[in-house]
């Protein structure tokens, strides 16, 4: 048996769990993630989950089960090795079955699932080297709880009308978006330490973004940092989309696109 650090990055405390490969990767807000290293679980280019996988997926299941009853989002990842679409078939079969072994699991009984895959789109590590590619071939899971989702509920139902207030998934990771008065919102997403902060009016949505670091340094700061742009986006007819562009610094000149959809939260 060997021993895996396990950092919890909502409490600050350190522990140890026996067993498999898990690291505890980022708290959202409400919202925990973890990643599980696909060496543990798969074979290469397999998306059957190996027997030692079990050991990882029993010590997944108590974390969860430590959080709450909630939903679980389920994310495979790959590294650039291969073609794009039969790395993209790869991530969504593996997620798929980390999906299937959990959804049985008796202790997650009530628990929602949701399964991505974004093949080699989201690398955390350069896939130049072994070790790079190594770290890039992952599934991440994302937990939920079930009180974030209807605090989020209330926050819409006091709105009376649509609402940012949610849990979204997006190019940038997670985002967990809070309301903090009315039509106005801030959140943080798993990018560079990302924060935003909205104002919605009717579908649109304007505001900016700030991070620790990013490709270009803007001459002034904002909130503490000189990395940051404007954001302008629309939300959908049914509240689960919201996409746009967004800038670096005060420019007007698009720089990229966004595209957030909803986990969980208010409509």
């Amino acid at each position: 048996m060997h021993y895996v650090k396990l950092r919890d990055l909502k409490s600050g405390c350190d522990g140890e769990w026996p067993g498999a490969d898990i690291d505890a990767v980022g708290a959202i807000g409400s919202a925990r993630r973890f990643s599980l290293r696909n060496a543990v679980l798969f074979d290469v280019d397999k998306a059957e989950l190996k027997p030692e996988a079990r050991a990882a997926l029993e010590e997944l299941t108590a974390k969860i089960t430590a959080i709450g009853p909630g939903t679980v989002v389920i994310e495979g990842h790959t590294d650039s090795t291969g073609t794009e679409e039969h790395n993209q078939d790869l991530s969504e079969r593996r997620a798929q079955a980390v999906r299937d072994y959990l959804a049985r699991q008796p202790a997650l009984k009530g628990y929602t699932f949701r399964v991505f895959g974004y093949g080699e789109s989201r690398p955390i590590a350069s896939n130049d080297t072994p070790e790079g590619r190594a770290q890039n071939r992952r599934v991440d899971v994302m937990v939920v709880p079930a009180s974030a989702v209807e605090q989020q509920r209330q926050q819409t139902t006091r709105a009376g009308g649509p609402s940012l207030a949610g849990i979204w998934e997006g190019s940038e990771g997670t985002l967990d978006l809070r309301a903090v008065e009315d039509g106005r919102y801030a959140g943080r997403y798993t990018t560079d330490n990302g924060r935003v902060f909205f104002t919605l009016k009717g579908r649109e949505v304007t505001g900016y973004w700030v991070e620790n670091d990013s490709s270009r340094r803007c001459e002034e700061p904002r909130d503490g940092s000189h990395h940051w742009g404007k954001v302008k986006l629309r939300l959908s007819a049914g509240g689960d989309t919201m996409e746009g562009e967004w800038t670096y610094c005060a420019s007007d000149e698009a720089s990229g696109s966004w595209t957030w959809r909803r986990v969980k939260g208010g409509q």
